[in-house]
């Protein structure tokens, strides 16, 4: 079996059952855990991290969004870390550039408010 074709059946196993072994989202296994601590990057916040990583890139992007419905709504902290797992990888301080991509996309998926989450940012590191 070439490469492709393994990766797609194994893709196929693992959407089946995505519901059954689907790890919960960080901020719902570790609620204590604030979004942009420390935590995340050491000790058991870390170690779940790279576990619900691994889970998610063994499977594709249209079930990691259908995964992120089941849980919404999305913490508004956490909504530039799930555009960054769904593959919007850009970010600056800066949300008038449009830099933001990722969560005006998860707004058109019906994940995200962008004018909440803009407001909300801006507060919270006080531009």
């Amino acid at each position: 079996m070439s490469n492709k074709k393994r990766k797609e059946h194994n893709n196929n196993l693992v959407n089946k059952n995505i519901e059954k072994n689907a790890p919960v989202p960080p901020w719902i296994k570790h609620p204590e855990i604030q979004r942009y601590s420390i935590g995340w990057r050491m000790g058991y916040g870390e170690s779940y991290m790279i576990e619900w990583d691994n889970w998610a890139d063994a499977i594709s992007k249209n079930n990691l969004l259908e995964y992120f419905k089941k849980f919404s709504p999305i913490p508004i902290e956490w909504l530039d870390w799930v555009a960054n797992r769904l593959g919007y990888l850009t970010f600056t301080d800066n949300p008038n550039n449009n830099i933001y991509s990722g969560v005006k996309w998860l707004e058109q998926q019906g994940l995200a408010n962008f004018a909440e989450f803009e407001k909300w940012y801006k507060q919270y590191w006080k531009e």
